[in-house]
């Protein structure tokens, strides 16, 4: 039983396809750490790329707990901040949000 929970334990990897598939986002690299994607604040709608600006991983025995900020590169305040816990190859969204920047 134990074999098949950490089996079944979500990676970073993991992370990175499911975001992409969700999120209808486009990676630049293996990691997600430059993305494209349609940010959506009060209405608002803007296509923009965003660089990670922060990052938290904390792998747990059996789930991930993951915690992610981007910012826009061409505008800092363009944001999209993301946190998921993942437990049997699924993701769910404890908290999000973005921001459109003046």
């Amino acid at each position: 039983m134990v074999t098949s929970i950490l089996i079944n334990k979500p990676d970073e990897q993991d992370f990175v396809n499911w975001f992409e598939n969700e999120y209808d986002i486009t990676c630049f690299d293996t990691e997600c750490a430059k993305i494209e994607m349609e940010l959506n604040d009060k209405g608002e709608s803007k296509t923009t790329i965003l660089g990670r600006a922060e990052s938290n991983y904390s792998p747990g025995l059996f789930n991930l707990k993951l915690q992610r900020l981007y910012r826009g590169l061409d505008n800092k305040g363009d944001m999209f901040s993301i946190e998921v816990i993942g437990f049997f190859g699924n993701f769910k969204v404890i908290e999000q949000w973005e921001r459109i920047g003046e």
